[in-house]
């Protein structure tokens, strides 16, 4: 793990049993990643990542409200350099929205408190409002103790002390999360009954089980944005110079997608369009024709 900005790793360090925990729910999460890839719709900005687990995710049928919530400490936020960092001070995550039985979302808005050793942030971490994406995924599990979901929402960032290493007030953030339910058949019923997800957590009733990462998201297709930050910099050249001249480039990846053209390989007609959207922002000039709406 490199070091954070304050020059060293914090002087507190987690306790062992937060320490094993993390590292339990970090595996867990890697196995279980297969379904998560396989069904999710949009692609983040993998890094930063706020990193959480712990959460209780529970659905009411009746009033159609979904509610997410649970304590934060001893888990992890990495920086857009990977730097890895670890919550200190207790604080907490919500999430709420109105999703009708169909599974179709109209309003939601998020919050995250606490602190992050080596980051000097104390206050609200991140919220966001105008839930404007939700999707939903279900697995029939065939474990009597319940199906597993994958949830993702995309809002608007509203506030919070990282705000800006997520673009910034307006910009879109994205929100994963990955769960086990109660009922044994909720890939049948879905978003007709009510759920929760109480189940299988190591410390207990009253802890969910549920793990969830934010990101920033572009909600733009830009020809030569690599790394998913809505514009086209270094960086992706950074990224497309370590595919140069690659062959037999095929899906999903495409060779990290810099074979634009899908063609099989990466070559000058991929670097021209690399660069005829060189330093092209969408975040800032959304109405650039090279900006084509996700």
């Amino acid at each position: 793990m490199r070091e954070g900005k304050s020059g060293g790793l914090p002087a507190e360090r987690p306790s062992i049993s937060v320490k094993l925990y993390c590292c339990l729910a970090i595996i867990s999460l890697f196995l279980l990643g297969s379904n998560v890839q396989a069904e999710l719709k949009l692609t983040p900005q993998w890094a930063p990542d706020l990193s959480l687990w712990s959460i209780d995710i529970a659905y009411n049928a009746g009033t159609q409200t979904l509610m997410a919530s649970g304590p934060v400490s001893g888990q992890v936020f990495v920086d857009a350099e990977e730097n890895m960092f670890i919550f200190d001070e207790w604080g907490a995550f919500n999430l709420s929205a109105t999703i009708d039985n169909a599974g179709v979302a109209s309003s939601g808005s998020f919050s995250l408190t606490g602190e992050v050793l080596g980051y000097g942030t104390t206050g609200p971490l991140l919220t966001g409002n105008n839930l404007s994406v939700f999707n939903s995924a279900f697995f029939d599990t065939q474990n009597p103790n319940g199906d597993e979901a994958n949830f993702e929402f995309v809002f608007d960032v509203s506030g919070g002390e990282m705000a800006d290493l997520y673009g910034g007030l307006g910009s879109k953030v994205y929100i994963i999360m990955t769960f086990v339910n109660v009922a044994g058949d909720q890939s049948e019923k879905q978003f007709t009954t009510d759920f929760d997800n109480l189940y299988g957590h190591p410390f207990g009733e009253g802890w969910g089980n549920t793990m969830a990462d934010i990101y920033p998201i572009c909600m733009f297709a830009l020809a030569g944005d690599l790394n998913n930050d809505c514009k086209v910099d270094f960086y992706d050249f950074a990224s497309f110079a370590t595919e140069w001249m690659a062959e037999q480039c095929n899906e999903p990846g495409w060779c990290g997608g810099a074979d634009f053209d899908v063609s099989g390989n990466v070559a000058l007609i991929d670097f021209a369009e690399l660069a005829q959207n060189w330093l092209i922002d969408c975040q800032a000039n959304p109405s650039d024709p090279a900006c084509v709406p996700k």
